[in-house]
């Protein structure tokens, strides 16, 4: 097996077959390395900052939040759902207080047992505003 033919080889080659593997090929001096899949540069990750970013400031893009609190609400002091403020202008939520069917964004229903929501009413560092409606509850 001293002299491999020119077409044996080059099969070998083409097969991917390590040309380590055969005695002859590595002692005539021949080095024929398998080709490596390209290794594709991982992208540069960015630091994380050691503290969470800054809460965004009350009453600011939070109507996706507000338009989930609808349904059975009761008003608590400690261990709230929603810390919610009311005000005249500017608010986040119209809310509607109905007897029944609190079927809808800004429909609520005041319960003391079986709440869907519990919020509590806040002066500062709400997670919404409100302003109380008549008619047309929602965003």
């Amino acid at each position: 097996m001293k002299n491999l033919p020119h077409k044996i080889f080059a099969f070998v080659v083409a097969a991917g077959i390590f040309a380590a593997a055969i005695p002859s090929i590595a002692e005539g001096g021949v080095v024929v390395k398998p080709r490596q899949p390209e290794k594709k540069a991982a992208p540069a990750k960015t630091p994380t900052p050691a503290k969470a970013p800054a809460k965004a400031p009350a009453s600011r893009g939070n109507k996706a939040l507000a338009a989930r609190c609808f349904g059975k609400i009761r008003v608590v002091n400690i261990g709230e759902d929603f810390k919610v403020r009311v005000v005249n202008v500017g608010e986040d939520l119209r809310v509607q207080r109905v007897k029944i069917a609190p079927n809808g964004p800004g429909k609520w229903q005041y319960v003391n047992i079986g709440e869907d929501y519990k919020v509590r009413f806040v002066d500062i560092g709400e997670d919404f505003t409100i302003r109380f409606v008549e008619i047309n509850p929602g965003i």
